[in-house]
C-alpha cells in the first residue's frame, strides 16, 4: 500500500476515526466468525435433535419387536387349547396383532426419521401380520371343527359291544373263521380307537400309517358281515362318524401343518424386516454421531482460524495506522524539535482537515509568527541595548547582587510555604489513612469469620452428601437383587408353563378321563403367564429405579465435587483476608508514625519561614539606597543585554 496516500489518510481523517478503524475491524470480523461457528453450531444442534428423534424410532421399533414377541407366544398358548379356551385365546391374540398394528401407525410410521425404505418395509411388515393373523384364523377354525366333530361322535364302546354280542348269537357256534376274526377285529378297533385319539388330541401324524392298517382290516370285516343288521348299523350308525373324523382329522392336521409352513416363512420375513429396520435406524444414528463429531471438529478448527485471521487482519491495519501516524508525528516532533533548539526555519508542511493536520498548520504559523516576532524585537533590543550601556554598566554589580539575593530568598519563602502545606496535607491524609485502615481491618475481621462459617458448613454438607450417596448405592445394590430374584420367579414360571403344556397334551391323550386335569393345567399355565408378565413388569421397573440411582450417584458426586471447590475457595478467601488484615494494620502503623512526623516538619517550617522573613527584610533595607538611582538603567541594560543574547540564539532564514 502506497505510503503517502496513508499519510494523506491519517491527515484527513478524524484521529477517533482512524483510531476506531482496527476496532471496528475486529469487531466486523468477529462478528463473521460467530455467525460462522453459528452456524456450524446449528448443524450440530440439529444433528444432535435428530440423533433424539432416531433414538426414540429406535426405541419403538424395539417395542415393536415385544409386541411381535408377544403375538408368538400367544400364538404359542392359542395353538396349545382346544374348544373354547382356544377361542378366548384366539381373542386375545387379535388384541396383540391390534396393537401391533396401532403401535406401527402412531407410534413408527408417523415419526419423520423413518425413511421411505423404512416406511415401506413397516408397511408390507403390516401386510406381513394380516397374512400371519389369517393364517392362524384359518387354522383355528380348522381344529376348532376338528373338536367339535370330535366331541359329536356318538359313544362307540357301548354299540361296539352290543353289535358284537349279537354277532356272536348267531355265528358263534355256526362260523369257525367268527371267534378269531371277531377277536381280530376287537383288536383292531380298539388299535384304530387309540391312534385316532393320539392324532386328533396331539395334532400328530404320525399315528397315520398305523390308523390306515387298522382301518383297512376294519373295514374288511364291516364289509364280510355287513349283511348282518346288528353289523350294518354299527357301521353306519357309529364307526362311519369315526372314520369320518379320521379323514377330517388328517385334513385338518395337514391343512395346518401347510399353514403353520406358510407362518414360519412369515415370521422369518417379520423378524428379518424388524432386525433391518432396527439396524437401519442404528446406522442412521451413528451417521448423525460421526457428522455432528465432524461438524464439532470443524467448528473448533473455524474458530481457531478464523480468530487467528481477525487478529492477524486487524494487527495489519493497526500496523499501518501507527506507522503512518507515526510519520507524521515524527515530522511534527522534528519540528518542534528544533524550535527547541531556536531554529525557526523547519515547518512541517503538513496539511489537512483532522486535529493532527491543524496542529501541524497551527505549529507552521506559529513558527511563522514567531520568526517575524524575533526579527523585530532583535532590531529593537539593538537600539535599547546602544542607549543604555553605559548607565548598566555602573550600577550591574551591585544590582544583580541584590537581585539574586532578593530573588533567592523569594524562592525559599515560597518553598517554605508549600512545604508546610504540603506537611499539613500529609499530615491529614496519614489520619484519614488511620481512620480507614481501622475500618478495613474491621471488615477484614468480619469476612473472616463469614469465610470460616462458610467452610464449615461446606464440611457439613460434604458429610451429608457423602451419607446420601451410600444410601443410594444401597439402593441400586438392593435393586440387583430383587432383579435376580424377579429373574429366578421368571424362570420358574417358564419351566411351570412347559410343565402345564405337557400336562394339558398328556390330559388330551388321556381322553374323557383327562378333561379335569387338563382344566387343572390350564390354570396353571394361566397362572404361569401372568407371573411371567409380573416379573417382566418388576424388572422393567428394578431397571428404571437402577437408572435413576446411577443419575443421583452422579448428581451427588458432582454435589460433592462443587462443595468440595467451594470449601477450597473458603479457605482461600480466609487466608487473603487474613493476608490483608496483616497487611492493613502495617499500615495503620505507617500511618500514625507519618501523621506524627507530618506535624513535626509543620512545626520545623513555621521556624524557618520566620527566619526567611527576618532575612527577607534586613536584604530589603540593603537595597534601598542604590533601587531609585539605578532602577531604570538596570531595567533597560538588563532587559537589552538578555533580548539580545536570547534572539541571536534563533535562526530565522
Amino acid at each position: 500500500m502506497n505510503q503517502s496516500f496513508l499519510i494523506k489518510t491519517s491527515l484527513n481523517k478524524p484521529l477517533l476515526t482512524l483510531l476506531s478503524i482496527p476496532v471496528i475491524v475486529s469487531l466486523v470480523l468477529f462478528a463473521i466468525v460467530a455467525f460462522l461457528i453459528n452456524s456450524r453450531n446449528a448443524i450440530v444442534e440439529n444433528n444432535i435433535i435428530q440423533t433424539g428423534q432416531r433414538a426414540t424410532l429406535s426405541s419403538e421399533i424395539e417395542q415393536l419387536r415385544f409386541y411381535w414377541q408377544e403375538i408368538r407366544v400367544h400364538n404359542r398358548d392359542t395353538m396349545s387349547e382346544a374348544g373354547d379356551e382356544m377361542l378366548k385365546a384366539q381373542i386375545g391374540l387379535h388384541d396383540a396383532f391390534v396393537t401391533a398394528d396401532q403401535h406401527i401407525e402412531t407410534s413408527i410410521l408417523t415419526s419423520k426419521m423413518l425413511s421411505q425404505d423404512g416406511r415401506a418395509d413397516l408397511q408390507r411388515l403390516q401386510a406381513l401380520f394380516s397374512d400371519y393373523e389369517n393364517s392362524l384364523n384359518i387354522s383355528i377354525d380348522l381344529l376348532i371343527t376338528l373338536h367339535q366333530a370330535y366331541l359329536d361322535t356318538p359313544e362307540f364302546w357301548q354299540p361296539l359291544i352290543s353289535m358284537l354280542t349279537s354277532a356272536s348269537r348267531i355265528y358263534g357256534n355256526t362260523d369257525p373263521e367268527w371267534d378269531t376274526l371277531s377277536l381280530s377285529f376287537s383288536t383292531d378297533i380298539e388299535k384304530f380307537y387309540d391312534a385316532l385319539s393320539r392324532i386328533v388330541s396331539g395334532r400328530d401324524l404320525a399315528e397315520q400309517t398305523i390308523a390306515n392298517t387298522h382301518l383297512t382290516s376294519i373295514n374288511a370285516f364291516l364289509t364280510k358281515y355287513n349283511h348282518i343288521e346288528a353289523i350294518n348299523n354299527f357301521k353306519t350308525q357309529t364307526f362311519s362318524q369315526y372314520e369320518n373324523l379320521y379323514y377330517l382329522a388328517i385334513d385338518t392336521i395337514t391343512k395346518t401343518k401347510n399353514e403353520s409352513k406358510m407362518r414360519s416363512a412369515i415370521v422369518g420375513d417379520a423378524t428379518k424386516i424388524i432386525s433391518a429396520t432396527g439396524l437401519r435406524q442404528i446406522k442412521h444414528t451413528q451417521n448423525l454421531s460421526q457428522q455432528s463429531l465432524n461438524a464439532s471438529q470443524n467448528v473448533q478448527h473455524t474458530q481457531i482460524w478464523s480468530w487467528f485471521g481477525a487478529a492477524l487482519l486487524s494487527s495489519i491495519i493497526a500496523f499501518l495506522l501507527a506507522r503512518s501516524l507515526n510519520s507524521v508525528l515524527s515530522r511534527i516532533s522534528a519540528t518542534i524539535s528544533a524550535m527547541a533548539q531556536q531554529h525557526l526555519a523547519t515547518p512541517t508542511h503538513l496539511s489537512g482537515s483532522n486535529e493532527l493536520a491543524v496542529l501541524a498548520m497551527n505549529l507552521d504559523s506559529s513558527i511563522s509568527n514567531m520568526a517575524k516576532m524575533v526579527s523585530a524585537v532583535r532590531e529593537q533590543s539593538n537600539d535599547v541595548a546602544s542607549s543604555s550601556t553605559e548607565l548598566a554598566c555602573v550600577m550591574t554589580q551591585s544590582s544583580s547582587n541584590a537581585e539574586e539575593q532578593s530573588a533567592q530568598i523569594e524562592q525559599i519563602a515560597a518553598a517554605v510555604t508549600e512545604l508546610s502545606a504540603s506537611s499539613n496535607l500529609v499530615a491529614s491524609s496519614a489520619k484519614n489513612t488511620e481512620v480507614q485502615a481501622t475500618d478495613a481491618a474491621s471488615l477484614c475481621q468480619l469476612g473472616q469469620e463469614i469465610a470460616e462459617q462458610n467452610k464449615s458448613r461446606a464440611d457439613d454438607l460434604t458429610e451429608q452428601l457423602t451419607e446420601t450417596a451410600l444410601v443410594v448405592e444401597n439402593l441400586r445394590t438392593h435393586c440387583v437383587s430383587i432383579e435376580e430374584v424377579a429373574t429366578v420367579i421368571n424362570n420358574i414360571s417358564e419351566q411351570t408353563n412347559l410343565l402345564a403344556l405337557n400336562a394339558a397334551i398328556e390330559a388330551a391323550r388321556a381322553g374323557e378321563m383327562g378333561r379335569g386335569f387338563a382344566v387343572v393345567a390350564d390354570e396353571v399355565r394361566n397362572l404361569a403367564g401372568k407371573t411371567q408378565q409380573s416379573t417382566v413388569h418388576i424388572q422393567k421397573i428394578i431397571s428404571e429405579l437402577q437408572a435413576h440411582s446411577v443419575d443421583a450417584s452422579e448428581k451427588v458426586d458432582l454435589c460433592l465435587d462443587t462443595i468440595t471447590v467451594t470449601r477450597e475457595t473458603s479457605i482461600q478467601s480466609y487466608e487473603h483476608l487474613t493476608d490483608i488484615n496483616t497487611a492493613i494494620q502495617s499500615i495503620y502503623s505507617n500511618s500514625t508514625e507519618m501523621a506524627s512526623a507530618a506535624l513535626q516538619q509543620s512545626n520545623a517550617v513555621e521556624e524557618i519561614s520566620g527566619t526567611v522573613v527576618g532575612i527577607k527584610d534586613i536584604i530589603n533595607q540593603n537595597v534601598t539606597g542604590i533601587e531609585e538611582s539605578s532602577k531604570a538603567s538596570n531595567f533597560l541594560s538588563e532587559l537589552a543585554e538578555k533580548q539580545r543574547s536570547q534572539l541571536e540564539l534563533f535562526t530565522v532564514n
